[in-house]
């Protein structure tokens, strides 16, 4: 039962004339149970018709007190035309004016009763609306502020993570230049004046605290020659690097520069060519080396 349905129907004043059905009355019951504006409603009515009752009494007297003044209307009756004319009447205006007077005096009455009820009601509802209308807007300003703070608190998480991985970063960074940093140790190679006579006479000890190794092959200059091209083979003839463009530097010798974990325990065949005017490449010399594990 909503409240278009309650007014449209003048719900609580049939309910208080006991002139609702049973089923409708129970309905009602079940809802201004919880329903502070009807529970006034009903207050008001029944507090109206007290005051109803009331003034009826007094209309009752007053009714009395007019069938008083008309015994005395028929007394005068008795009195002579002229006299009697007048008198009759001026009763006859007061009794047809007292009524209306009267009405108008207690509808004032009945009013002034009705607004003393209602307009306490009006006010209690207007500051009862206004107070929940505060409450919801304190409420959405509360999840607002709680939305905002837990967006403001991820992203400073998020910020705060990403400067964790950047210290940690630069803290590996400087750890590996505080280290001791070891020469490349030099090895130099010489050149294999037969293929297959014998043992290679090049041996290379690679270092365990070293992580890189330089071979320095032993060479004739050529000034024919624009560049070099080195490749690296192992003993069953399998390629494992190779790199052009190479150029020998102020002293007139070639570095290679290798990673130790290139190499097994065994031997090595390093091809050295180069590469002419012609755009080609020519063999300069090979070279023989065994490779073994400190």
């Amino acid at each position: 039962m909503d409240h278009h349905y309650i007014e449209e129907q003048n719900i609580p004043d049939r309910y208080l004339l006991g002139k609702l059905p049973s089923e409708e009355r129970a309905r009602f019951e079940e809802h201004f149970i919880g329903c502070r504006e009807c529970l006034v409603r009903l207050e008001t009515t029944e507090d109206f018709r007290g005051a109803l009752r009331a003034v009826a009494v007094e209309d009752a007297t007053r009714g009395y007190a007019r069938a008083g003044l008309l015994a005395r209307i028929l007394r005068i009756a008795r009195l002579n035309n002229a006299r009697r004319a007048a008198l009759l009447l001026g009763a006859i205006l007061l009794l047809t004016a007292l009524p209306t007077a009267l009405w108008i005096n207690e509808r004032s009455r009945a009013r002034d009763y009705q607004a003393k009820f209602k307009t306490p009601s009006t006010e209690l509802q207007r500051q009862y609306d206004e107070s929940r209308l505060r409450v919801e807007r304190l409420e959405r300003e509360l999840q607002e502020s709680q939305r905002h703070s837990a967006e403001q608190r991820g992203q400073l998480e998020a910020q705060l993570e990403r400067e964790r991985q950047e210290r940690a970063r630069l803290a590996g960074e400087l750890e590996k230049l505080k280290r001791p940093r070891t020469a490349a140790p030099i090895f130099i190679l010489s050149m294999a004046r037969s293929e297959g006579a014998g043992p290679p006479v090049n041996r290379i000890s690679l270092p365990r605290s070293a992580p890189r190794i330089i071979l320095s092959p032993e060479l004739e200059p050529d000034p024919d020659l624009l560049s070099y091209r080195a490749t690296l083979q192992t003993a069953d003839n399998r390629r494992i690097w190779t790199a052009s463009n190479l150029r020998l530097n102020s002293k007139d010798a070639l570095n290679l520069g290798f990673n130790t974990s290139l190499f097994n325990p065994g031997d090595y065949l390093l091809i050295l060519e180069g590469f002419t005017q012609q755009g080609s490449y020519v063999p300069v010399a090979k070279y023989l080396f065994q490779a073994i594990k400190q």
